[in-house]
Order: structure tokens, then C-alpha cells, then sequence
């Protein structure tokens, strides 16, 4: 659960498993880098190991890691605002959610065909979604395919103008009993409330606001201020408008700053990480100048010896075809002198 700032680490993966005959291992290594490149920003080389990941995992049975990462491409298109293409990526997922037998990611699969949907403005579509998702979420008791369903079901409501169905999915959230959505609920709250003033119920607005408040999240509380001094606007209470304002931007400013300090760290982060590989680098290609000069030495020293080697074998030869020359003259010496010799008996 820490932020990466560097793929390096899960590349070393990827580049062994692609050299195994491991399909299922190499899809994961390369899921786990799309996850990487997503969480540093490189969306698009994140869609594209995502898409490599569903190709190497095509006609296996690991159908929940087929899943997340045909979800993960969706969320891709989707935040990029790519709605057809974002679509048959969440199709794949249903697809593959439903082969796998999981219902929590069937439910899941249903509420990110709803945003598609949603992103289309085909809201009775994303209406029948959400619907799903929901139906599937009450039947295996899941809170948080439940509260995911409701949420985006109430704002998909809200676009469409009906706001009494949108406050009630959000009064069912509030009504969830696990304790770990407890942090959520004065979003919860901040909605409601928003969609209150919407309504024209200032009052009652007011009071899930205030119900806001308590949170210690900056970002709930920058909302919360924001959308009270929109309502003491529309209630031309100019005073209590202007003091929320304030405190609006406040937390805008605080939020800010703290945003340009975790810029700072993140780049900081990376330009360690990235001086620290640098000098492994560095280390390794010493090593390997080392390693190849030691190598040429070697290659010389086995050259020279060859070299003399065939020097001598050539200089071994020589001699001996010398020496077969000499061995022929001498008997062609020899057989002269038996000749001469019998020249001299025959003269005597």
C-alpha cells in the first residue's frame, strides 16, 4: 500500500517470465506493470500492457485476472472520456466476471457498464445498470458493490432531475451497517445535502451539511463550504455566503499546498530512484567493461598461443620435409658410390 515511483522493480519480472514458457505468470508480471504505469500517470502504456496482458492470458482459466485487467483498460477509456471503447473493455470484464463465478465482480462489472452508459447519456441504460449491480449486491450481501451502485445511481438521478429517487438511494447509504464506510459518510452527507439545496430544501440542507463538517477530510470540507455558500446565495443571506466562501477557498489553498508539497516529494522520490539506478547502472556497466577487457586478454593470450603454436608446427614440418630430402640424397649418394665401386672393379 505505497505509492511507486518507479517501474523498474516489476520489469525485472516481466523480462524473466517472458523468456519462460509461463503464460499465466508472464500475464500477471505484465497486469502488475499496467497497474505501475497507471499509478505513475503513463496511462497509455498502461492500457497497452493491459491489452498485451488480456492477449497472453487469451484461453486460460485465470478468468479473474482477465477480468481486472480488462476492468483496469475500461477505467482507462473511461476516464479519458473514450466511452465506445471503454464499453467493450467492460463488456470483456462481464464477460469474464461471469465465468469466474464471482458475483461480487459480476455486480462490479454491471455498475461500470452503468458509468459507460452514463458517459453516453443513455441514462434509462445506466439506470438499468446500476439496477443490476444493486440486485446482484443485495442477494451476497456486499456494502460495497451495494454503496458504489447507490452512489452513482443517485447522481445518474440527479442528471436526469429526480431528485427524490436520488435522496432516497442516498438515504440507503447512510443506512449501510459496515463500520469501514463510516469515513464515507460525511460525503454521504455532503451530497445529500447538495441535493437538498437542489430541491429547494434549504433547512434541511443545512442540517447534513453541518453533519459534513465533522469530517477531517480537506477535500470533503472544501465541498461542504463550497456548497454552503451556494445555498446562502440562492437564500440571498449575502453574509453567511461570503464567510462559507471564505472557508472555501481557504481549504482550496491549504489543499493546494499540500498537493505542490506531494509534487515536490514525488519528484524528489524519482530523482533518488532514478540516481540510484543510474549509479547501479553505472556499476554494472564497470563491471561488464571489466568483465569484457578480461575477456579480450583472455582471447588474446589463447590467439598468441595458437599462433606460436602453428609457427612451430610449421617450422616441425619444414624440418622434417628438410630432413626426408636430406634422407633421399644420402641413398641417392649411396647408390653413386655402389656404382663407382663396381666402375673400379670392373676397370681393375
Amino acid at each position: 500500500f505505497r505509492e511507486h515511483t518507479s517501474d523498474s522493480l516489476i520489469r525485472v519480472a516481466v523480462r524473466y517470465f517472458s523468456r519462460q514458457h509461463d503464460p499465466e505468470r508472464l500475464a500477471t508480471a505484465l497486469y502488475t506493470q499496467g497497474r505501475v504505469e497507471k499509478e505513475l500517470g503513463k496511462n497509455e502504456e498502461a492500457a497497452r500492457l493491459f491489452v498485451k496482458a488480456l492477449d497472453v492470458a487469451k484461453g486460460g482459466e485465470d478468468y479473474e485476472l482477465q477480468y481486472l485487467a480488462a476492468s483496469q483498460l475500461g477505467h482507462i477509456y473511461a476516464y479519458a472520456n473514450f466511452p465506445d471503447k471503454a464499453f467493450d473493455a467492460y463488456n470483456r470484464a462481464l464477460h469474464f466476471a461471469g465465468l469466474s463465478g464471482d458475483s461480487v465482480k459480476l455486480a462490479y462489472a454491471h455498475a461500470y457498464l452503468g458509468r459507460v452508459y452514463g458517459l453516453r447519456e443513455e441514462w434509462n441504460k445506466a439506470t438499468d445498470a446500476y439496477a443490476r449491480a444493486i440486485e446482484i449486491s443485495e442477494k451476497i450481501s456486499s456494502v460495497s458493490t451495494l454503496s458504489l451502485g447507490l452512489n452513482e445511481l443517485s447522481a445518474v438521478y440527479c442528471r436526469v432531475n429526480k431528485y427524490q429517487e436520488a435522496f432516497d438511494c442516498l438515504q440507503r447509504v447512510l443506512d449501510l451497517p459496515d463500520p469501514s464506510l463510516a469515513n464515507d459518510k460525511a460525503v454521504t452527507y455532503l451530497n445529500i445535502g447538495d441535493l437538498l439545496r437542489l430541491m429547494g430544501d434549504y433547512d434541511l440542507a443545512v442540517t447534513y451539511l453541518e453533519k459534513a463538517q465533522a469530517t477531517t477530510n480537506l477535500y470533503t470540507k472544501r465541498g461542504t463550504y463550497q456548497c454552503l455558500s451556494y445555498l446562502y446565495e440562492e437564500k440571498r443571506d449575502y453574509e453567511k455566503c461570503v464567510k462559507y466562501n471564505k472557508l472555501y477557498w481557504q481549504y482550496n489553498d491549504s489543499i493546494q499546498k499540500i498537493e505542490q508539497r506531494k509534487a515536490i516529494i514525488e519528484v524528489e522520490q524519482k530523482y533518488n530512484n532514478e540516481k540510484l539506478l543510474s549509479e547501479k547502472r553505472q556499476l554494472e556497466l564497470e563491471h561488464t567493461e571489466h568483465l569484457l577487457m578480461g575477456c579480450t586478454i583472455f582471447f588474446l593470450f589463447i590467439f598468441a598461443f595458437l599462433f606460436i603454436y602453428a609457427r612451430k608446427q610449421r617450422t616441425i614440418a619444414s624440418l622434417l620435409k628438410r630432413l626426408n630430402h636430406i634422407k633421399d640424397e644420402i641413398k641417392e649418394k649411396e647408390h653413386q658410390l655402389v656404382r663407382y665401386r663396381q666402375e673400379m672393379v670392373d676397370l681393375s
